[in-house]
């Protein structure tokens, strides 16, 4: 067998530029990510809404989604890593 060595220092690990990172194209997560990331944990649903918020103090997506029982459920975002911080129960489920 033989081993493969991998060069963690090349250029592949480097900046893109030396612009700020706030200012980078690539920085943070685009409203069609938020979606899909959402909507993956929340089964038989349907995106209704997303919107650029600040919730607890940090800039995110409030991605806003209807159940089939009717309910609805918004899970928060952070724009910047695309971690799914919060969650809130919006209307409970039709009896």
């Amino acid at each position: 067998p033989t081993r493969r060595s991998f060069d963690l220092a090349g250029p592949a690990l480097t900046m893109p530029s030396a612009a700020p990172l706030a200012d980078s194209k690539w920085w943070g997560i685009t409203r069609k990510q938020a979606r899909v990331k959402v909507r993956h944990l929340v089964p038989r649903s349907s995106v209704v809404d997303v919107r650029k918020i600040r919730h607890r103090g940090y800039r995110a997506y409030a991605v806003t989604l209807e159940r089939r029982d009717g309910s609805t459920l918004t899970g928060f975002i952070d724009r910047s890593w695309g971690v799914i911080f919060d969650w809130k129960v919006g209307k409970p489920p039709r009896t």
